[in-house]
């Protein structure tokens, strides 16, 4: 068992009240924050509000710091990416405190697309200003963390095989080039296959086809199919084909492009090497792409 001790004073949990996180899509009323939130998807925004009350004299006592001359910023931080730590950061708002106001209230609104597996919030008690008096153990720099509290919350089933999916007109935004008139496009990179999946893998709809994408508004099966089976087909034979494909992938981390690719060959070729899967695709091409369109059955858009 080792011992530490903290380089400065912070505030005790006693000093922080009323914590509490509400999230729930643009629009609609905030709930409390679970571990898993239901019902997301990736074309819908995600409000978030957290609130507290810091009970500003025993902060001051805590710390060894004149009520007067405390001053205090409360942050909210948050992040996003599959895995034990997220992937990316940002701060989201943050607000100051002082004797006259120990009230947190901080909002704040996040696009889908900044959006991968998990929603991960940080609200964090630092320092703004330096006191003019106070002990030697007082804290002394502005910044210095005082107290934090962390929320983790998984979206839907942790998002780890999920990937955007957008409605656009293909005529606007592909304008000129040869696959204006595509059913769907997937836009992604073979070269980045460590990027965060959720953030670097994304589906267009062309809207122009009013049939097929009012199919896909309506969620018809097999209209699904036919666009999943197509993405993990393209995804995975453009990796097999690289040199080097099998080690690159198992280097690939928890929620990274490689790291989906790895779980589709495994789910549709349970058991096979790299090498025999590859062989299938280059001689037996009808039973390799029937394989991945039976998977698409079972997997859907998750």
């Amino acid at each position: 068992m080792s011992h530490y001790a903290l380089p400065f004073r912070v505030l005790p949990d006693s000093a922080v009240s009323d914590h509490e996180v509400l999230i729930g899509p643009s629009g609609s009323p905030l709930l409390p924050a679970e571990d898993v939130l239901h019902g997301w998807d990736y074309a819908q925004a995600l409000d978030v509000l957290t609130h507290a009350t810091v009970d500003m004299a025993l902060a001051a006592e805590s710390l060894e710091v004149p009520e007067s001359e405390l001053r205090l910023c409360a942050v909210l931080h948050a992040g996003t990416g599959a895995g034990s730590l997220p992937r990316s950061t940002w701060e989201l708002a943050r607000c100051s405190l002082s004797r006259a106001d120990g009230a947190i209230s901080l909002a704040g609104s996040i696009e889908g697309s900044q959006l991968s597996g998990r929603l991960w919030l940080n609200l964090q008690i630092l320092l703004a200003s330096v006191p003019a008096s106070g002990d030697p153990l007082s804290p002394s720099l502005p910044g210095s963390r005082l107290w934090s509290s962390q929320r983790d919350v998984l979206l839907e089933d942790g998002g780890d095989s999920r990937f955007p999916i957008e409605l656009i007109s293909f005529s606007r935004a592909f304008s000129g080039q040869l696959h204006a008139g595509a059913p769907w496009y997937v836009d992604w990179s073979p070269n980045a296959l460590e990027a965060d999946f959720g953030g670097s893998v994304r589906v267009y709809i062309n809207s122009d086809l009013e049939i097929m994408s009012g199919r896909f508004i309506t969620g018809d099966a097999s209209t699904l199919q036919a666009i999943v089976a197509d993405v993990m087909t393209q995804m995975i034979s453009s990796t097999l084909a690289a040199e080097d494909s099998e080690e690159v992938l198992e280097q690939c981390g928890e929620g990274s492009v490689g790291h989906q690719i790895r779980f589709w060959l495994d789910s549709a070729f349970p058991g096979q090497s790299h090498a025999s899967v590859l062989s299938m695709m280059r001689d037996r091409p009808s039973v390799y792409r029937a394989t991945l369109l039976a998977l698409a059955a079972v997997e859907g858009l998750t």
